[in-house]
């Protein structure tokens, strides 16, 4: 019985903190993004990007050929323009997650907006 007993209750805590760590990521850490393709005109939206990982502060290393301008930094938004074959764009927002849209490809637009108005640190684009 008591055996019985333990078994349940370990179950018991194991869901409650499956639970909790799928709770924790709830809509205050996901982030919105836009992308819009220059080429085709095709623009896309979504308002769940997940972190994908946590803000070490130093930007990914960029591996092939790729050319971005119009970037822009303003409180809580980070965009870019590129042109790539495949690359990536991050954000570093100030809730200590770095944010990743992509692979992308073609000449494209990108635009990473921080969850409740924290503050996008830095951003980028690598491929």
């Amino acid at each position: 019985m008591q055996l019985e007993l333990l078994s349940v209750l370990a179950f018991i805590l194991a869901t409650a903190s499956s639970i909790t760590a799928q709770t924790a990521l709830s809509g205050s850490h996901y982030a919105n993004y836009t992308t819009l393709n220059l080429e085709t005109q095709q623009s896309k939206s979504g308002d769940r990007l997940k972190p994908n990982g946590l803000n070490n502060r130093t930007p990914p290393i960029n591996v092939g050929p790729l050319q971005c301008w119009h970037i822009v930094r303003s409180e809580s938004v980070f965009s870019i323009l590129c042109k790539g074959k495949r690359w990536n764009q991050f954000t570093d927002c100030s809730n200590g997650y770095r944010y990743t849209l992509g692979p992308l490809s073609g000449v494209i637009k990108t635009t990473i907006e921080c969850p409740n108005k924290t503050i996008a640190l830095r951003g980028g684009a690598f491929s």
